[in-house]
């Protein structure tokens, strides 16, 4: 018998854990079904606000930019206002800006709903994964951060599914309305299971790392998901970008190495668990079998903001006009999921095998699904 099971497993957990738990999910899914919900409309959008593609384009990209600046952000606020309240206001500012994105009767005022989308729910994933490192016991904390992981990946396949059945009855607007409800729920189980995640610390702030990096960030997401409109680095926009880009990562690096707070510490790369399982991850993001279907790839994630005419869903649900059987890109989104979820469940859920068994066993199920 393993350790784990001598400390006891799932049904050791108590209510409020439970109960923790549950806020993390919800808010981790809810977050994960904006990222598609947005794609998924981006047609209707278009016609009804009468905009060019150009134009729409902003809707996404901005909205990807704010969440990419205000995530390192985190660690810093949560010092300052407590992981309650800044939980809290999180998932209330987020629930807010979803429900004026469907209220909104302009392209100003519906790029302006997200950019704020992105940046107050930029918090909700690393925050929610910190909270349930604090709430567990170690013996329980890989249980803990695999039901976690569900939510992400179940968040963006849920989005396109429940948004395309909203939007058919209704129009892309419903889309956005539909997380208002289950997002008060969550402000509920924030209120409740939280009460003792109140305490606050006065941490120094690097405004000269931040800012850098977040020019750097910013910049590499217009190149990367305008580039393909304007032609790469035949457009002089995109040069402008990438230099600044450049230049803003270069300060950003010397700065890190050179004072003795910086905004994000380089020593972090020291540890070999944590340099391993990053370059993993970018290497597995970067080999995933989507990025050889680059159409149905953009159909969930647009490069630029350019979904085949008729695209409705991910993968070519509802694009009939190339004759794509939407029960059929239904089921790829529901495998791809599954696969996923099964794969976390394997790795880390405190069966009586070896580390590396486990590792290998989440890998090959979430190959599997692909």
């Amino acid at each position: 018998m393993n350790a784990s099971a001598e400390k006891g497993g799932i049904f050791t957990i108590s209510r409020r854990q439970w109960l923790i738990l549950l806020m993390v999910q919800l808010a981790n899914m809810l977050f994960g079904m904006t990222i598609t919900l947005a794609n998924l409309v981006l047609p209707q959008m278009r016609g009804n606000l009468s905009a060019t593609q150009e134009e729409i384009s902003w809707v996404i990209t901005l909205n990807l930019v704010a969440t990419a600046v205000a995530t390192p952000m985190t660690g810093w606020l949560s010092s300052r206002l407590g992981w309650r309240n800044l939980m809290f206001f999180t998932v209330l500012g987020f629930t807010a800006t979803s429900l004026l994105c469907g209220l909104a009767n302009s392209l100003e005022t519906l790029i302006l709903a997200r950019v704020a989308q992105g940046a107050f729910g930029a918090p909700i994933m690393p925050l929610g994964q910190a909270i349930l490192l604090a709430t567990f016991p170690k013996h329980l904390q890989p249980t803990a951060l695999v039901m976690w992981g569900i939510g992400a990946v179940f968040g963006p396949v849920l989005g396109p599914i429940l948004g395309s059945i909203v939007t058919e009855a209704y129009d892309w607007r419903a889309a956005f309305f539909m997380i208002v409800p289950p997002g008060i729920c969550t402000l509920l189980c924030i209120w409740l299971a939280l009460r003792d995640y109140t305490a606050r610390t006065s941490v120094k702030f690097d405004w000269i790392g931040f800012i850098a990096l977040s020019v750097a960030m910013a910049a590499a997401q217009l190149v990367l998901d305008r580039g393909h409109r304007l032609d790469w680095f035949e457009s002089t926009q995109m040069i402008l970008f990438a230099f600044t880009g450049a230049l803003a990562l270069w300060i950003f690096v010397v700065h890190c190495l050179t004072v003795a707070d910086p905004f994000l510490n380089p020593r972090l790369l020291l540890d070999r668990n944590f340099s391993i399982g990053v370059a993993r991850q970018f290497a597995a993001f970067l080999a995933h079998p989507r990025f050889e279907r680059s159409d149905q790839w953009r159909g969930l994630f647009p490069a630029n903001g350019e979904p085949p005419i008729g695209r409705q869903t991910v993968d070519g649900a509802l694009d009939l006009e190339q004759g794509v059987d939407p029960l059929d890109s239904f089921q790829r989104g529901r495998r791809d999921g599954s696969g996923c979820a099964a794969a976390r469940l394997a790795s880390g859920t405190g069966l009586d095998i070896g580390e590396d068994e486990e590792l290998a066993a989440g890998m090959a199920l979430m190959w599997s699904s692909t």
